[in-house]
């Protein structure tokens, strides 16, 4: 809030210069043209926003496209059970996808699903027992079309205590 005399002058002579430039632009915009005084505001304008786009397409490059692409667990150990990465499609077109679960260890892949074509609202998932594997492992989840991105999905990597049963101990979302 203004409250000195100085403070208002100033208030009334921006909102007078605001007033003159609405008018001046409405009616010289029908006429013959505009001043040039107006034209160069319009040319700054016109500068700041080239410089705006310019800026947005910048910062839209520093993220590489596959990190767009791509979700992933945190690390877990895994002694007994099943360890399953469940991946599901929660867009409405059909995407293709890929899941791996990979050794935190070595960077190898235990095991992977795909690429293949989920269709909206399904899931899918690969999974490893503990008498083929255990140790520490992540799970990554990729979306490999071209119009899909990580937001198209959600993904967990669980624990179970066995094949025969659907009783999850552990699970973790993807980020």
């Amino acid at each position: 809030m203004v409250t000195s005399r100085r403070g208002m002058h100033w208030v009334a002579v921006v909102a007078a210069a605001v007033i003159v430039t609405t008018a001046s632009v409405g009616v010289f915009a029908q006429g013959a043209g505009l001043p040039a005084w107006v034209n160069q505001i319009l040319a700054a304008i016109s500068s700041v926003q080239n410089d705006t786009d310019a800026l947005q397409e910048s910062i839209n490059a520093i993220a590489a496209p596959i990190q767009s692409k791509v979700r992933t667990t945190p690390t877990v150990f895994f002694r007994a059970g099943v360890m399953d990465c469940l991946v599901t499609n929660v867009s409405s077109s059909p995407r293709t996808v890929t899941a791996e679960m990979i050794n935190s260890g070595t960077g190898g892949v235990v095991t992977s699903l795909g690429p293949l074509v989920l269709a909206p609202g399904r899931v899918q998932g690969v999974g490893v027992a503990s008498s083929a594997f255990t140790g520490a492992a992540f799970c990554r989840f990729t979306v490999t079309d071209a119009t899909g991105t990580r937001a198209d999905i959600r993904a967990t990597l669980s624990i179970g205590n066995n094949l025969s049963d659907d009783q999850t101990r552990v699970a973790v979302s993807a980020e």
